[in-house]
């Protein structure tokens, strides 16, 4: 499948090419000691990796793959760089909406793939951060599907520790899909209750090509991966908010602390306006702004962001830590400024 996006790092999840031994299916523990070894110089992990022995491995940020082979001659390539706009064309009749991106699995044996890895030979698990206000399904579609067209195919699903996970024996994409459980105020993009006053946003599906504007106060999510809770207190005020799916080129230049953990993106933009004019910061006088994440279990988590005013090249180095709160499953910070906010762990 060919590239979308050089970095994707969905809901809540990082590490690379770094397997935890599947005997103690620990996530938490196991995932953050290999995060904290490779952290230190790149926050930014590949999101392209070959499994030949068991273990858990975390794929770019966006979903968790757990192996364990019991046969020889097996290995995979896991992908989160999915094709969005490919996935976008398979047919989706299943609740909720999907939360791209997702993630891709190849089982090969003997050097050849296989549509569907046999049972017999090992097993395979992926996992996807879970929301405590959404209903999650993960669905798949199949690369070669020997009969009819690609279609989104529903797989049980189980909670485990935070997580929403699911067998991955077929070789294709795989990907969460939310249905909202929580009432009012809370505005799921693409459908649902508009909370206070503000304006009903676009698509859960990506990003939409122009921004979601927010007139009123009130709570917004953006894809499932974040929700920002708004109050104003002075007219005039507006605010752009959409998903940032991917550490785009301005994000893997901006300086970040070493031994400060490891991004889960994707991350969410928040741009500040008053009187449609784009505000670097607005002081807690004219309102309160608060961000959240799913908090991914046993990390210590904290919100970080850097400047940013508009979708082009207009953004301020470094990343900022905010005062972070772990909550209910949640992971939340003012978002007083214009930026680009993503949640860590360690």
């Amino acid at each position: 499948m060919k590239k979308y996006i050089q970095y994707l790092v969905v809901f809540a999840l990082v590490l690379g090419a770094v397997g935890v031994a599947s005997s103690n299916p620990a996530w938490a523990s196991s995932i953050s000691a290999a995060v904290q070894a490779v952290s230190i110089n790149n926050p930014f992990l590949p999101t392209a990796v070959t499994v030949t022995g068991n273990g858990t491995y975390d794929i770019g940020g966006i979903c968790n793959f757990t192996v364990s082979y019991t046969a020889t001659g097996l290995q995979d390539k896991a992908d989160a760089e999915v094709p969005i706009a490919d996935s976008m064309n398979v047919p989706f009749s299943g609740k909720g909406k999907l939360y791209f991106p997702g993630c891709h699995f190849v089982h090969y044996k003997t050097d050849k793939i296989v549509n569907e890895a046999s049972t017999s030979d090992g097993s395979w698990k992926v996992c996807f951060g879970a929301r405590p206000d959404v209903q999650t399904t993960i669905y798949y579609y199949y690369d070669t599907p020997s009969s009819a067209s690609q279609v989104w195919i529903p797989l049980p699903t189980t909670l485990d520790k935070g997580f929403a996970c699911a067998t991955a024996v077929y070789t294709g994409v795989y990907m969460p899909a939310g249905l909202v459980v929580t009432n009012p105020p809370f505005t799921q993009l693409g459908g649902g209750n508009t909370g206070g006053g503000g304006k009903q946003l676009g698509t859960v599906l990506v990003p939409p090509p122009n921004p979601n504007t927010i007139t009123g106060s009130g709570s917004y999510s953006a894809g499932g991966i974040c929700t920002l809770y708004i109050t104003y207190y002075v007219t005039g005020l507006s605010d752009i908010f959409h998903v940032q799916p991917s550490p785009v080129q301005d994000t893997k230049q901006v300086p970040f602390p070493d031994n400060s953990g490891l991004f889960y993106f994707p991350g969410c933009h928040v741009i500040h306006d008053q009187n449609s004019q784009p505000q670097v910061e607005l002081g807690t006088d004219k309102g309160a702004w608060k961000i959240c994440f799913a908090a991914r279990p046993d990390q210590t988590m904290t919100i970080y962001y850097y400047s940013a005013l508009d979708d082009a090249n207009n953004y301020k180095a470094p990343w900022v830590a905010v005062p972070s709160t772990t909550a209910d499953g949640m992971v939340c910070a003012p978002a007083q400024s214009s930026g680009i906010y993503v949640p860590t762990g360690k």
